[in-house]
């Protein structure tokens, strides 16, 4: 199996809302992340993983030098060659807590009755947001980023 980044496809609108800027308490040297970038850097850098009974999606997990304890980890659909085509998730959680605030997903969503958006599932609520030019995606970008630094917040205290 490859994987090379330049061949995966993200929906452009899903990618710019993952690019809402963060500064997480959680790394110490307070540098700037994104979604975006940690979804990336778990491509190209993570692990790859298969799940038998699920042969339409892959997943490869990667832990950021600065948030060890925190499992990013981003799922793609795949050719009849099982490569990663198209990256329809990122999600970050605690995988070893007992924590009460476990984790984060965000999906690349088309459904039916609401056309084209995403999904943002976190510990308390999932809640489903258009992704159009203009406003749509500034409150999508926003909503995002702020899902990130909560979850990351909680995981520092």
């Amino acid at each position: 199996m490859i994987k090379p980044a330049e061949n995966i496809f993200v929906r452009p609108l899903f990618f710019s809302a993952l690019t809402g800027e963060i500064r997480p308490l959680i790394d110490e040297q307070r540098r700037t992340h994104t979604l975006g970038h940690l979804s990336i850097a778990t491509f190209t850098q993570g692990e790859l993983t298969i799940d038998p009974e699920d042969e339409e999606l892959i997943s490869y997990v990667y832990r950021p030098s600065w948030a060890p304890e925190v499992e990013s980890r981003v799922f793609c659909e795949t050719d009849d060659n099982n490569n990663p085509t198209h990256l329809v998730s990122a999600e970050l959680s605690l995988p070893s807590s007992e924590r009460p605030h476990h984790g984060l997903c965000i999906i690349d969503a088309l459904l039916s009755d609401r056309g084209r958006g995403l999904i943002i599932i976190d510990d308390n609520d999932d809640k489903f947001m258009s992704l159009h030019l203009g406003d749509e995606l500034t409150a999508a970008r926003q909503a995002v980023a702020q899902s990130a630094l909560d979850f990351f917040d909680k995981v520092a205290s």
